[in-house]
């Protein structure tokens, strides 16, 4: 399954996210890694609160992705809502150019997934900003993820 890629740029600054099915076990689980890349000449920031982050148990900190079956459902949110302060939410991860954060997300962790349901998912808007201080939110990247036992057949097995 490949990733979709999404690059935002200026003159300054491009940071590219992707977001991508991986094989994990337990093999009942769909795990997905989201990878930002700073794909431009100057350094780029991107908020904390926009990446996604798990509490020690796998629940994620907020709601970070739209997760729609191909029928048309959306699968609930399980996980946490963590209310954090203003300051905290400000804080950025500063990527210079060629750096990368990826970051593994248990999506059946945190979302009411049928397990014989294909879903495309997305990972909501991310704010990034230049070192010189433009900021830019940006749309984000979106993958078909199909249930366990069919991915794990075609993907996890070559």
């Amino acid at each position: 399954m490949a990733a979709l890629l999404l690059c935002v740029s200026s003159t300054e600054a491009r940071v590219a996210a992707s977001i991508k099915q991986r094989c994990a076990p337990p093999s009942d689980s769909v795990v997905v890694t989201v990878r930002y890349v700073n794909t431009g000449a100057q350094t780029a920031t991107i908020r904390e609160a926009d990446i996604p982050r798990a509490m020690p148990d796998g629940k994620l900190w907020s709601d970070y992705f739209q997760v729609v079956s191909t029928s048309g459902n959306a699968a609930r949110y399980t996980g946490n809502v963590v209310n954090l302060v203003p300051e905290v939410r400000n804080e950025a991860v500063a990527l210079k150019p060629g750096e990368e954060v990826a970051v593994d997300v248990n999506i059946s962790a945190n979302y009411a997934l049928d397990q014989e349901a294909t879903y495309d998912i997305q990972l909501r808007g991310f704010q990034q900003s230049s070192e010189h201080g433009t900021r830019t939110f940006t749309d984000s990247p979106s993958t078909r993820i199909l249930p366990p036992r069919i991915w794990a057949r075609r993907r996890c097995s070559q």
